[in-house]
């Protein structure tokens, strides 16, 4: 059985500021994973999420799907399991899509924070990092 979980947020930034702010998030790791096999595309964004701290745990493949709105960007982020899982008692996969909303919303705020307006902020600031 394979577990799938997949989430939306709408961000006011552009598509485009969003893509990079992603591309940061994916080439850092989180506490006891890192996201490795990265392929950038256009619209989307695949990864493979691999446990650092559990070296026997399964592998994830997570996609964060990019698309213009009304509101700025609409960010999808979803996750699939191995076929060998059988659940997800300890919510893992919710888990490591929140972590990705929480990235964004982290970053977006650090711009935010230093005043000066994201859309400017963003080309300047992520090549340094």
């Amino acid at each position: 059985m394979t577990v799938r979980r997949t989430a939306s947020n709408s961000y006011e930034i552009s598509k485009d500021d969003m893509c990079q702010i992603v591309k940061v998030i994916l080439d850092s790791s989180q506490d006891g994973y890192s996201y490795v096999k990265t392929i950038h595309d256009v619209n989307e964004i695949a990864t493979v999420i691999k446990p650092t701290w559990w070296p026997i745990m399964t592998s994830t493949k997570l996609r964060i799907s990019m698309a213009a709105s009304s509101e700025g960007c609409k960010v999808t982020v979803s996750t699939c399991s191995h076929v060998l899982v059988l659940g997800d008692i300890f919510n893992f996969y919710t888990g490591y899509i929140n972590d990705i909303f929480s990235s964004i919303e982290s970053k977006m705020a650090s711009f935010v924070q230093q005043g000066t307006p994201v859309d400017c902020l963003m080309r300047g600031l992520l090549n340094e990092e």
